[in-house]
């Protein structure tokens, strides 16, 4: 729930997002050493059997916040309004 409560904060203050113009490492492209962002459901029992019996996907999405699902939408956002959306 805490990566919702910062999602829904970044939306209502999105900042700026800086757009890389690229260098000589890259070829001027900006885009050597991003990161990149995934989202990984751990399946659990609990959610096995929310799935197996047809559940929606609302409550599905609700189980795997409570269970600490990384928000991979939320993460992006905060890794790109601090600017930490490259790698060194």
């Amino acid at each position: 729930m805490k990566q919702l409560s910062i999602l829904k904060s970044l939306e209502r203050s999105p900042g700026k997002c800086i757009k890389e113009a690229g260098c000589n490492m890259c070829a001027n492209t900006g885009f050597r050493g991003r990161v990149a962002l995934f989202e990984l459901l751990v399946m659990s029992e609990d959610l096995r059997r929310l799935v197996l019996s047809g559940a929606s996907a609302d409550q599905i999405r609700a189980v795997a916040l409570k269970e600490g699902i990384a928000y991979s939408a939320a993460d992006g956002m905060l890794k790109a309004k601090t600017g930490n959306h490259y790698s060194q």
